[in-house]
């Protein structure tokens, strides 16, 4: 072959990397360059490089989607001027690339840009919808065909194909070439079935199904387990996970029970564990379960005894709600601190029944402050055996604090034994 340096000097070589190692880089004389060649071309992009093999150029283009060596490749029988060639034959990587067609098919409206660039956006989409399409295969694998594809991108090599021949996908498209797609089943497989036919929500009734379900399910869970503030980012990590079929409902409840209950045993996601890491996200409190804790200690135990509880402690209380018979565990543990704090009259009972038979008792001997003023009083009152002694004790109390109820009440009794006179008017006395 005839190769031309920049000063437009013709020599005869073997092959073009001998041409090339001494400066030829031309196929024609530079100086003719502006007038029409035998090969007519609307456009001849520049690619990332340019290799040969048996009089055939294959220009490369990096697919910037992974970190490996992925490519889209067209072929010439020209190696046109402006591009990189490189000396090595292109067997090492044809494996890992997709052949695009021939160079003279390019558009023109692809002049000086990278063809796959107009196809990202609409790969980076089809990505999101179909996390299988940025996968490798392992090492030795074969496809239905008998074709070796251990290392490559399989499923995006079908799929790059697909955009340059505007075909529309099957699953048997995927599956007879690819082994990632073919080992598919259960949830998995549902869905990819469904973005075979489209990832459009709004023309693909399957997948929109198959949305409105993994929706559906979430937000049950987050209501079930009262993870009503989750960040956002867990939601739609485990909304993903739902969808594509990697979390199948019982996997899905799982993570939600323990996100719910930390501290019960469980099988948590390792992948779901390292995101909630490397995403610095914390996982919601489930108000629900720590406000039946709150409840229930106030219950049990009143609102003196519950004021013992943290914050903290009641979060861990609440894990009892994630395991069987959790509850009654519960109900044991505050009936031993309920019972080793008040008179054996009240043991086995609750605040509540206890206050229930005190309350009318108070009520009529003053303006009875549960919850407030008379919370120490009422902690008395549970420690004392003489259930005779509870009238007397709340006068006293009452009157020692000028209630109000208490002296209107002493005020009436006093005036029942004809000393109404005397209250009505201290000058008869002479007290005033």
């Amino acid at each position: 072959m005839i190769m031309y340096d920049k000063d437009g000097n013709a020599k005869e070589f073997s092959n073009v990397q001998s041409a090339v190692a001494e400066g030829y880089t031309f196929s024609v004389p530079p100086s003719t360059l502006e007038t029409p060649t035998d090969v007519e071309l609307e456009v001849t992009p520049t690619a990332d490089f340019v290799r040969e093999a048996d009089g055939k150029y294959y220009y490369f283009f990096k697919v910037p989607l992974v970190e490996e060596e992925l490519y889209t490749y067209y072929t010439s029988d020209t190696l046109f001027d402006g591009q990189e060639f490189q000396s090595e034959t292109p067997d090492s990587i044809l494996s890992s690339s997709v052949f695009f067609g021939d160079l003279a098919q390019i558009p023109a409206e692809y002049s000086g840009v990278n063809p796959v660039d107009y196809f990202i956006s609409e790969i980076k989409a089809e990505a999101v919808k179909n996390p299988q399409l940025l996968n490798v295969e392992p090492d030795g694998a074969v496809n239905q065909l008998g074709e070796e594809i251990g290392g490559t991108y399989s499923v995006l090599n079908v799929y790059l194909e697909s955009l340059f021949e505007g075909k529309t996908l099957t699953y048997d498209d995927y599956a007879v070439r690819s082994n990632i797609i073919n080992s598919l089943t259960g949830d998995e497989l549902t869905y990819f079935k469904a973005t075979a036919l489209g990832t459009d929500r709004a023309s693909n009734a399957t997948l929109r199904n198959l949305e409105d379900k993994a929706m559906l399910e979430i937000s049950g869970l987050m209501a079930q387990y009262g993870l009503v503030d989750l960040d956002e980012t867990l939601t739609d990590y485990m909304y993903s996970q739902r969808l594509t079929g990697k979390y199948d409902s019982k996997m899905l409840a799982e993570q939600f029970r323990l996100l719910a209950f930390p501290e019960l045993p469980g099988y948590r996601d390792p992948a779901f564990t390292q995101y909630i890491k490397d995403n610095a996200t914390n996982a919601s409190v489930s108000k629900a379960y720590t406000n039946k804790v709150e409840q229930k200690l106030l219950q049990k135990l009143g609102p003196d005894l519950s004021s013992g509880f943290t914050s903290t402690d009641i979060q861990s209380l609440s894990n009892v709600y994630g395991i069987k018979g959790g509850e009654a565990i519960l109900d044991a543990q505050l009936q031993e601190i309920w019972d080793a704090n008040v008179a054996d009259r009240y043991k086995g009972k609750s605040y509540n029944i206890a206050l229930a038979s005190l309350r009318p008792v108070l009520a009529k001997e003053g303006n009875f402050d549960e919850n407030g003023r008379d919370k120490d009083f009422v902690y008395s009152l549970l420690q004392e055996e003489d259930s005779t002694k509870v009238a007397s004790l709340a006068r006293a109390h009452f009157i020692s604090l000028n209630d109000e109820g208490a002296l209107t009440k002493m005020a009436s009794g006093l005036k029942g034994q004809g000393l109404g006179q005397v209250i009505a008017s201290g000058t008869v006395t002479g007290i005033y």
